[in-house]
């Protein structure tokens, strides 16, 4: 039953082709939030190969990069922003995690000084840095 239920999820996400990556870009935010549960569901349940084909076609139709551009960019600071920003984080993780051509696209899209910082350790800088 698992791998019939495997077959039938990724082939119905295959029949939607490009149509399902615009899910991630509606202006309701429920549908934003399924597309990427959806998303996710499916990868975990396909075989690298056909999680691969998914993702390299999401990488084709720009949805981590778009996804990218939300989760650091989307205006607003009420729920609805909020959201979206959290549905963009969400899709960036879905569509990047184990996939080398979007973490490529994605270290391109990023200042390699940002990348630096944000991976290198945080540490606290000595109280006599903070003195004047």
């Amino acid at each position: 039953p698992a791998e019939a239920l495997r077959a039938r999820a990724c082939r119905a996400v295959r029949r939607m082709g490009g149509g399902f990556f615009l899910l991630h870009g509606s202006p309701t935010p429920s549908v934003r939030r399924c597309a990427v549960r959806l998303a996710h569901a499916v990868l975990a349940l396909a075989d690298p190969r056909e999680a691969r084909d998914f993702k390299n076609a999401a990488l084709d139709e720009g949805v981590p990069l778009e996804a990218l551009r939300d989760a650091l960019f989307c205006p607003g600071a009420d729920a609805a922003a909020a959201l979206r920003r959290e549905c963009a984080r969400r899709a960036v993780a879905v569509y990047a995690s184990g996939h080398e051509p979007s973490l490529r696209m994605l270290r391109r899209a990023l200042p390699a000084a940002l990348v630096r910082t944000l991976a290198a350790e945080t540490q606290a800088p000595p109280t006599d840095a903070l003195e004047l």
